[in-house]
């Protein structure tokens, strides 16, 4: 199972990275970087590679600060996310170890806590997208088939990530 849920967040992170890969060069290498971090969290991975993972997410947080691309939304919020549970699974030396110790129940309700997060986080910075941002000029408009890629990218990637600590 460990390796299905890697495998769903690994192919998440991909499909954001195709969305990516058509825009400007500016706009993809942090989904990159965030695909090569998700690669690193596979299933018994020793500490040093969750936390190249760690650090490989939090820089492409940090690549997105200075970009400007209309496929960004959200984008922010699923790398800080990812930044987060990243971390969470450096306690537990990855995110394998310690399953034996928790009960079912409780790895299911830290699962949806963190899925829960995640939708009030981007929820909320989409929002604040709205309310604060001037619009682009020109209209920029975002064909409907990569904001659908997108957002199933970012809910795979992020629903697999939720699931692996748990």
């Amino acid at each position: 199972m460990d390796d299905v849920l890697w495998l769903t967040g690994l192919t998440g992170s991909a499909l954001c990275l195709a969305v990516h890969a058509r825009a400007t060069a500016r706009s993809w290498p942090p989904s990159a970087i965030a695909l090569g971090a998700m690669a690193l969290m596979a299933p018994g991975a020793p500490r040093w590679q969750v936390l190249l993972a760690c650090l490989g997410s939090l820089l492409a947080l940090i690549g997105t600060l200075g970009v400007g691309c209309p496929l960004n939304r959200g984008r922010k919020a699923d790398l800080l996310m990812m930044t987060l549970l990243s971390a969470a699974m450096l306690k537990t030396q990855g995110h394998h170890s310690h399953h034996s110790s928790a009960s079912p129940q409780g790895a299911t309700a830290l699962a949806v806590f963190f899925v829960a997060c995640w939708v009030a986080l981007r929820a909320g910075s989409m929002l604040m997208e709205r309310v604060w941002r001037t619009p682009p000029s020109g209209g920029v408009r975002v064909p409907v088939r990569h904001r659908v890629l997108g957002e199933v990218g970012a809910a795979l990637m992020m629903v697999g990530m939720a699931c692996m600590p748990a």
